[in-house]
């Protein structure tokens, strides 16, 4: 409506003319409301989504950290196995080198014994024969005394 127009109406109709105005301010402002509601639920959801995505990436890094943890913590078994298995090498190579060395002193110390004591039946088997010989000497009825 144009001023002329306006200046042209009554009373009771600028009155009516108010009071449609103001309902249409109203319900203006309540559509405002509604869609300010609408904005910041909208907003919050943004939010929600950067939070959830900032969560996931945040996860991902815990899921890489324990990653590496554990490849760490597999490399370390591994490397202790492989240094274990060199110490039981070794340990076996010691054993079977003592027990080899321990035969052959077993083997030294049983020919020396063996020698000794086939020395000693030598020598009593000596000592037997030359007492026979000299018992043949001896004449026989001096043996029945």
């Amino acid at each position: 409506m144009t001023d002329r127009e306006l200046k042209k109406l009554g009373r009771a109709e600028l009155l009516e003319l108010l009071l449609e105005q103001s309902k249409e301010n109203e319900r203006l402002r309540a559509q405002v409301s509604q869609l300010e509601a609408q904005l910041a639920d909208r907003e919050i959801n943004v939010e929600k989504a950067g939070s959830i995505a900032e969560a996931s990436l945040q996860l991902n890094g815990v899921f890489q950290a324990a990653e590496n943890a554990c490849a760490q913590y597999i490399e370390n078994i591994k490397r202790l196995s492989d240094r274990q298995e060199e110490v039981c090498a070794r340990m076996e190579r010691e054993t079977r080198l003592r027990c080899a060395q321990m035969v052959d002193d077993a083997k030294q110390q049983s020919k020396l014994y063996w020698d000794a004591v086939s020395r000693k039946t030598q020598e009593l088997s000596d000592s037997y024969r030359g007492l026979q010989k000299i018992l043949e000497q001896v004449p026989e009825p001096m043996l029945q005394k």
